[in-house]
């Protein structure tokens, strides 16, 4: 579902291969993008640099002399997008073509399968725990 980005990343990154890269270059440049844009669209709140990850990842397969135009290739087309997955989770479920569901965990340490309701993490019994984040963030600004 969210092959097009990897593909797209990846479409920019063989672009300033040497001499076009040999085969097994392409395929690890590829299958690092695919394993970096769903880290990133599964977890993007626990994913902090994307753009990084796949810098370390590629970056030995390039020459000096690129790597500042490959970080910069990456920082414009990963940055935005982590960003605008953690303002929007939906956007990420729908592109990982899953639904949400509810963030607490239950009496058994199990996690919740309800759905959350009203734009919350959590479903209407868990709702207690929003209301007791928003006291410790207001806590935390008296503080």
């Amino acid at each position: 579902m969210y092959h097009h980005l990897s593909r797209a990343i990846y479409r920019d990154l063989v672009r300033n291969l040497p001499a076009g890269g040999s085969p097994a270059a392409r395929q690890r440049i590829l299958e690092a993008c695919e394993a970096t844009i769903e880290r990133l669209v599964t977890d993007p709140e626990l994913f902090a640099h994307p753009a990084r990850t796949l810098f370390q990842d590629v970056r030995t397969l390039y020459p000096m002399t690129v790597q500042a135009r490959l970080w910069q290739t990456l920082e414009r087309d990963l940055e935005p997008l982590a960003h605008e997955l953690r303002e929007r989770p939906e956007l990420a479920h729908a592109l990982a073509g899953t639904t949400p569901s509810c963030q607490a965990t239950t009496r058994s340490s199990t996690p919740c399968r309800r759905e959350p309701v009203n734009g919350t993490p959590y479903c209407p019994s868990h709702q207690h725990l929003l209301q007791m984040e928003r006291f410790e963030e207001r806590l935390e600004r008296v503080a």
